[in-house]
């Protein structure tokens, strides 16, 4: 139940995160943010958000890679998404992050819309807003930063 989308520029060494608010707790869902942001730095996560909330705060803790959560390694896990000037990256079942330097990418259920949506031509705004009308799984409005 989420979609997370971002622009790059490389050029400019800014990055527009969108996260969207749905979040499900077992088979019900309600609305929470996802999207996190600390001092230079804009967090967001897929998954479980128990399983997102420990990988951010093990980032935030410096990201020591002998203290990757455990929970993360099993087959239900989470990706947190860390937004910064330099770029994206992921960071899934390892403590090594995978850097994404597109101009723009998505995450989570809507991505494969989101991503049309982007190669059409469409703003962030318009990518959030047209996803949560196509998918059910994504919604409940959306939440944006900018990094510059």
């Amino acid at each position: 139940m989420t979609l997370i989308a971002w622009q790059y520029s490389t050029t400019l060494k800014s990055v527009r995160l969108a996260a969207d608010r749905k979040i499900s707790v077992g088979n019900v869902f309600r609305e929470g943010g996802k999207l996190f942001r600390h001092g230079n730095v804009v967090h967001a996560w897929t998954g479980p958000s128990d399983f997102g909330l420990a990988l951010m705060q093990w980032r935030i803790d410096g990201g020591n890679p002998t203290n990757f959560p455990t929970c993360n390694s099993g087959q239900d896990f989470a990706v947190l998404v860390e937004a910064s000037t330099r770029g994206v990256e992921l960071f899934c079942q390892s403590p090594f992050g995978i850097l994404i330097t597109e101009p723009f990418w998505a995450l989570g259920a809507g991505a494969e819309f989101a991503l049309g949506a982007f190669s059409a031509g469409a703003t962030l705004e318009a990518v959030m807003q047209l996803t949560e009308q196509r998918v059910a799984s994504c919604g409940l409005g959306f939440d944006v930063e900018v990094l510059e």
